[in-house]
């Protein structure tokens, strides 16, 4: 199985088959690529700024062929192969590939005293009727359900666990940890297993795969970690890693993700607060509108008259009006 081997290998035999189905004709299910731009794109295990090897591509297509999700179809062609005098130019053809689902034919066990289905055909017509009857009975045991549904995909899916969603199980884990795999370097020389084995305290008090990245790279105090050299023992830098993020009592403490939930959450609390706040002030400000506006047209009247009574009454767009005011002395 692909998912048996080595880190390095089985992301060079995945990310080779992605570029085969990302550049296939779906019509004819064909594709060609050239291999010089495959191993671009693929880049080294070890150094992505360079190109991956002739015989690491050569090694990943194999495993892809011998699966069966790939078959040549027409081998490359190079012209430099060729005679001087009679090199065109063109610089040759890629090969290409077909690509095509496995299907593994199950053997079933043959009825004790049943006749043989696969022979020569009989002049007699109830031993014929009885092969006949028997070809059907045997077609029948697979069902429906044993069927693989269409428009499955053609490789396992790899890599496709979500970053930000905590595993809930020992399967999720072991995607999670893939999924790690496929973001850190270092992580490329451990099997999935071994750092599921590692995270499970992580991911059993809440953490995401992000938040397992974060701690790889940061202390607690928010310190991104320096890199002057390479990472000689995975295991020991894993360890050593997350052992900033345990607290006294071994337990892991609040996650990056965790903690950001915490301090939205008082955020949150916190405009509540406030919006409550104000609703209270303008309702008692509404509670008490009445008597605030009776003093301030008790303010208005006594400016306007100078504290004596009025005779002649008030325009209606004053306060006070209708209210007699008295003459002014000549």
């Amino acid at each position: 199985m692909i998912a048996e081997l080595r880190a390095d290998a089985r992301r060079t035999v995945y990310e080779l088959a992605r570029i085969l189905i990302r550049h296939a004709d779906w019509r004819t299910m064909t594709v060609w690529r050239p291999r010089a731009l495959i191993c671009s794109e693929i880049g080294s295990p070890r150094d992505p700024s360079r190109p991956l090897s002739v015989t690491a591509y050569r090694t990943a297509r194999r495993v892809l062929e011998e699966r069966g999700f790939l078959g040549l179809v027409a081998k490359a062609w190079t012209s430099s192969l060729r005679a001087g005098a009679l090199d065109d130019g063109t610089g040759g053809t890629s090969a290409v590939f077909v690509l095509a689902v496995p299907h593994r034919r199950e053997r079933l066990p043959s009825a004790v005293g049943s006749p043989r289905v696969n022979r020569a055909l009989t002049d007699s017509r109830r031993e014929s009727g009885k092969a006949l009857r028997a070809r059907e009975a045997r077609t029948k045991i697979k069902s429906e359900a044993a069927r693989a549904p269409r428009g499955q995909s053609m490789l396992p899916r790899y890599g496709v666990f979500p970053l930000d969603t905590v595993p809930q199980n020992r399967s999720e884990a072991l995607g999670a940890a893939q999924a790690l795999q496929e973001r850190a370097r270092p992580l490329w020389r451990l099997s999935a297993e071994h750092l599921r084995h590692l995270a499970r305290p992580f991911f059993a008090a809440g953490w995401s795969p992000r938040d397992l990245l974060h701690a790889l790279n940061h202390s607690p105090s928010g310190r991104q970690h320096g890199y002057t050299s390479g990472v000689r023992s995975p295991v020991g830098w894993i360890r050593a890693r997350l052992a900033e993020w345990l607290g006294p009592d071994e337990v892991p403490l609040p996650s990056r993700s965790q903690r950001l939930a915490v301090a939205h959450r008082q955020v949150l609390a916190d405009q509540a607060a406030r919006r409550a706040q104000t609703a209270a002030a303008r309702a008692a400000a509404a509670a008490d509108y009445p008597l605030q506006a009776a003093r301030a047209r008790e303010m208005l009247r006594s400016r306007l008259t100078g504290g004596r009574r009025l005779l002649v009454p008030l325009p209606r767009s004053l306060p006070g009006a209708g209210q007699a005011r008295s003459p002014e002395p000549p």
